[in-house]
């Protein structure tokens, strides 16, 4: 499958559509919705499993289930669901990991990053 051939040789591989335009939407309202302080332009926000949360990670999740099947076996675990924000006059982060692990453990962990709109130049870095 491309997905797992593109995983393999660059590390990434880009899955249009795994969520549909309302889903993503909702998701998207009740993330900004709950952002905590005005003026910060990053925010790091767990996602509790409510029906907007749960709704669109369902939907997203089943279109890469067979993908993460292949690479983790039946009995991978979700370790981490949150949504990174970076609002309008945000700076450039510098390269970092979006959760810690430890580097001796042999476990396999991949990352699902879901866009919650579309992204543009004028936006920012």
């Amino acid at each position: 499958e491309r997905i797992l051939q593109e995983i393999a040789e660059a590390g990434v591989a880009r899955v249009d559509g795994v969520a549909g335009k309302d889903e993503v939407k909702q998701l998207y309202d009740f993330v900004v919705e709950g952002l905590p302080e005005e003026g910060v332009t990053h925010h790091n926000v767990q996602l509790p499993l409510l029906l907007p949360v749960l709704n669109t990670t369902r939907k997203a999740l089943g279109k890469v289930e067979k993908v993460f099947s292949t690479l983790m076996g039946g009995d991978s675990v979700l370790y981490e669901l949150c949504s990174l924000v970076n609002l309008n006059g945000a700076t450039r982060q510098r390269t970092h990991a979006d959760f810690h692990y430890d580097i001796e453990d042999s476990s396999k962990m991949y990352s699902i990053l879901l866009a919650l709109q579309d992204i543009t130049v004028e936006m920012g870095p």
